[in-house]
C-alpha cells in the first residue's frame, strides 16, 4: 500500500473467529469486514446466535456461510430471524449450479461465491 495508499479502502478483510477482529483493527480502521463462519465448520460448540450478536455489536454487516450452514439456518428458521431481519448481508459459497443459486437468492441470500456461474444478462 506504500505506492497507492488510497487503495486500502478498496479492500474488505475477512475474519474467521472473534479474536481476529482486534488483530485486523490494529492494522487499520476498516470500514467493512466480512465475518466468515466456515471457520466453525468442525466446531461442535458453534452458536449462530452468539456469533450474530458478536457481529451486530461490532458493526459487522456481512456474513459468509457455506451451503451446509445456510441450509441448517434456513431450515431451522433462524436465517431470517438471526441475520436477514437484522440487516445482515449474507453470502454462500461455493455454488456452481444456477438452480441452486436461485434457491439461495429466494432464501434471502444476497450473493454467492462461485467458480463458474456468470450472469449472461
Amino acid at each position: 500500500m506504500q505506492n497507492a495508499p488510497e487503495m486500502i479502502d478498496h479492500f474488505i478483510p475477512q475474519i474467521y473467529f472473534e479474536d481476529m477482529l482486534d488483530m485486523i483493527m490494529n492494522v487499520y480502521s476498516w470500514k467493512s469486514i466480512i465475518y466468515t463462519w466456515y471457520g466453525f465448520d468442525n466446531d461442535p460448540d458453534f452458536d449462530p446466535s452468539k456469533e450474530a450478536e458478536f457481529a451486530e455489536e461490532h458493526g459487522i454487516k456481512v456474513i459468509t456461510l457455506n451451503e451446509d450452514r445456510e441450509e441448517e439456518l434456513y431450515n431451522g428458521g433462524k436465517l431470517k430471524e438471526l441475520l436477514l431481519d437484522k440487516g445482515f448481508v449474507c453470502f454462500v459459497h461455493t455454488i456452481n449450479d444456477e438452480s441452486v443459486a436461485d434457491e439461495y437468492f429466494n432464501h434471502g441470500i444476497y450473493g454467492l461465491y462461485t467458480d463458474s456461474l456468470i450472469d449472461q444478462k
